[in-house]
C-alpha cells in the first residue's frame, strides 16, 4: 500500500489541480484496491475499474461502496487485447492507471497507442510493472536445502516466461511509452522494505505472492523443492509464511509516468 500511495502522489504532482481530474480508468483493476485509492485522492473524479474477470470487477464495486466512494466508481468487463474505444471518448480521460497488467498484452504497442488516444492532452498514463527484486524470499532464508531461495526465484522467472509474452518481465517501458507519443516524465523504482517480524498483513502479502506463482514455478522445481513451496503456502503447516516471524518484506516495482502531448 505505501508503494501505491507513493505512485498516486506522483500522479497528483503532474496531472494538475485535483478538482480538474474528472475521469480515471483503472486497467486490470482486480478487486479494486487502486480503484478506491484513486477515488480517494481525486475527489472530483469518476473512476472506472476495468477487468477481464467479472467477479473481480464486482469485488471492485463492492470495495468502493465499503469505502464510501461507490457513487463515483463504476466497472467494465473488457479485454485489453481488444479495441479500447468502449472505455471512453477520445481525449476524455485524465488518468489511466495500469498496475502489473500490461505485460500480459501481446500487441502492447497497439494497446499503448489506444490508451494514449483516450487521454486528454496533458493526461497521465501511470504504469507499475516488474522491478528488480529477485523474489518474495530473501537470499539466505533458512528453509529447504542449500540454494532453495535462488532455485525458487529462478523457477518463478522461468514460469513467468512460460506464461507471458516474450520479454515481458524486462520490457523497456520508457521506450514503449515514448513510441506511443507519450512524454516520459518519471521513471524510477518504487521500493518497500519492512524488517522482520512482519505483521499479519505483511506475512499475507508474501504468502499471496508465493501462492500466486506456485503453479508457474512447479514444473521448474524438483520434488523436494515443491514440497517446501507447498509447506510455505499451507496454513495448516507450521512452516507456512503466515506463521513465521523471521521474514522481511522487500518489494521493488518499476514506475513510469507518461503524459499525452
Amino acid at each position: 500500500m505505501p508503494i501505491l500511495l507513493e505512485a498516486i502522489d506522483a500522479i497528483a504532482t503532474h496531472v494538475g489541480p485535483p478538482d480538474t481530474v474528472t475521469r480515471i480508468l483503472d486497467l486490470g483493476s482486480g478487486p479494486g484496491v487502486a480503484t478506491v485509492a484513486l477515488a480517494e485522492q481525486f475527489t472530483s473524479a469518476a473512476v472506472t475499474a476495468v477487468d477481464l474477470a467479472a467477479p473481480l470487477a464486482q469485488q471492485a464495486q463492492e470495495r468502493a461502496a465499503a469505502f464510501g466512494v461507490g457513487d463515483r466508481v463504476d466497472t467494465t468487463v473488457a479485454d485489453l487485447e481488444q479495441p479500447l474505444v468502449t472505455l471512453g471518448n477520445t481525449g476524455s480521460v485524465d488518468v489511466v492507471w495500469a498496475s502489473m497488467v500490461l505485460h500480459h498484452v501481446e500487441a502492447l504497442p497497439t494497446t499503448l497507442h489506444e490508451i494514449a488516444r483516450l487521454l486528454r492532452p496533458g493526461g497521465i498514463l501511470a504504469v507499475l510493472e516488474f522491478g528488480t527484486a529477485p523474489g518474495p524470499l530473501p537470499a539466505g532464508f533458512p528453509i529447504g536445502s542449500d540454494g532453495f531461495v535462488a532455485r525458487h526465484s529462478q523457477a518463478v522467472r522461468a514460469g513467468l516466461a512460460d506464461h507471458l509474452p516474450p520479454g515481458a518481465t524486462t520490457l523497456d517501458w520508457p521506450a514503449l511509452l515514448a513510441a506511443a507519443d507519450l512524454d516520459v516524465i518519471e521513471h524510477r523504482q518504487l521500493e518497500l522494505h519492512l524488517p522482520a517480524p512482519l505483521d499479519h498483513a505483511g506475512r499475507r502479502s508474501i504468502h499471496q505472492m508465493i501462492q500466486m506463482t506456485s503453479g508457474m514455478a512447479h514444473e521448474h522445481l524438483d520434488h523436494a523443492d515443491r514440497d517446501i513451496v507447498a509447506a510455505l503456502i499451507d496454513p495448516d503447516d507450521p512452516l507456512c509464511i503466515v506463521h513465521r516471524d523471521d521474514l522481511p518484506l522487500d518489494i521493488a516495482l518499476t514506475f513510469v509516468l507518461g503524459r499525452r502531448r
